[in-house]
């Protein structure tokens, strides 16, 4: 997990994950239940998620 924001307007976290391959995706979900995910594809692992 890289981090967790509100990134669907909804007024609720969601989880942004990156994997070890560069692979990232935000999962969109409903509280504490997951609804469904956003995949943004594989990028360099020298790329850093920063804060927003």
């Amino acid at each position: 997990m890289v981090g967790s924001g509100d990134f669907n307007g909804d007024n609720k976290p969601d989880i942004l994950w990156q994997n070890s391959s560069g692979a990232r995706a935000i999962w969109l979900m409903n509280g504490t239940t997951y609804s469904s995910s956003v995949y943004f594809g594989t990028v360099a692992t020298s790329w850093n998620i920063r804060n927003y």
